[in-house]
């Protein structure tokens, strides 16, 4: 349970779109990177320097399936296993719904896949 600060990321996701304003969210990242965005479109204020860059608009997912936008949070966590494969989806859906048993772990499911296959798909139609 170390708590310090990320020096040196090799992923980064951001749940909050308006920092990348004020802040370089690459900032020590190796140009092999991945910085996953909650935003519907593509940025242009986040200047890679070799980092893949991927949009998830999961705001909007999570308020379609929760009600709420504010519970972006498992849906960045679907785009990112569906990214990087360190995580399967199988244990991130086990683990999503051990934490949340009920009706509200299933909506945090419907969330982490949708979020999963939007990335998918992106991936397949030659997204950056």
């Amino acid at each position: 349970r170390k708590r310090s600060q990320v020096r040196h990321p090799d992923y980064v996701l951001v749940q909050d779109p308006t920092l990348i304003k004020d802040f370089d969210v690459t900032e020590g990242m190796d140009d092999n990177g991945l910085v996953i965005i909650n935003t519907p479109t593509l940025t242009s204020q986040i200047k890679p320097r070799g980092q893949r860059i991927i949009t998830v608009p999961a705001s909007l997912i999570a308020e379609e399936i929760m009600g709420r936008a504010d519970r972006a949070n498992t849906a960045l966590l679907g785009a990112f296993v569906a990214a990087t494969g360190e995580v399967s989806l199988e244990s991130l859906i086990a683990a999503t719904r051990q934490r949340f048993p009920g009706p509200m772990g299933e909506k945090n499911v419907e969330a982490i896949r949708r979020a999963h296959d939007f990335v998918k798909s992106a991936a397949g139609k030659g997204a950056k």
